[in-house]
């Protein structure tokens, strides 16, 4: 871990505006497979705009996942595709960016029936063509003439970050969003869901 890590110890919490701040080390424990990790906006444009287009503070969706005792982060990233990386790393170049929102009231085998489904997107290219036209349906006045998908299916390909976490879920029979298909469903939608409850924020 690096500098910044390593200086909080084991259960260290500090109550900030963006809510309750937890370090890594003490919030690594309490984390579940197939919880629900929404990040912040960069300074990007493209993740700017995915998070004001959700009406949301959050441009990005993930799955975690442990692997032994090893804990990675299962995304659907752009330019990268599906892919798996250690959380740890995450965080130490990114604090105060991830959210932690735990899966409210899943058994155990469909959290792993999840984390199989996210597994299974790793090399699968990012789905531009379907996050293209979502975010720009989702744009002022071009909504009004675009349509949403309201039929609870999945696309089934060319998928990006939210609409992945999506189609998981409901594989595993839980439906985050209902009436709206996976590839309409934006970060934002995510965390709005009863499915999932905000915990923390990792530092």
């Amino acid at each position: 871990m690096g500098i910044f890590l390593d200086s909080l110890s084991a259960g260290t919490e500090v109550k900030q505006a963006a809510g309750l701040m937890v370090s890594y080390i003490a919030a690594r424990p309490q984390i579940r497979d197939s919880d629900l990790l929404l990040s912040r906006p960069t300074r990007q444009p493209w993740s700017q705009w995915i998070a004001a287009t959700g009406r949301s503070d959050y441009s990005h969706a993930s799955k975690v996942a442990w692997w032994g005792d090893r804990l990675f982060n299962l995304e659907m990233i752009q330019w990268r595709g599906g892919q798996a990386t250690l959380l740890s790393h995450l965080v130490q170049q990114w604090p105060g960016y991830y959210d932690l929102f735990e899966l409210v009231g899943a058994t155990d085998a469909q959290r792993s029936r999840i984390v199989g489904e996210m597994q299974a997107m790793c090399g699968v290219p990012y789905g531009w063509r379907s996050a293209a036209k979502l975010y720009l349906a989702n744009t002022p006045i071009v909504r009004f003439f675009v349509r949403v998908n309201t039929d609870d299916v999945a696309d089934g390909r060319d998928l990006f970050c939210s609409a992945v976490v999506s189609r998981a879920d409901r594989a595993a029979g839980l439906d985050p969003v209902p009436h709206l298909s996976d590839a309409d469903t934006l970060p934002g939608d995510l965390a709005r869901s009863n499915l999932y409850r905000y915990r923390f924020t990792l530092v």
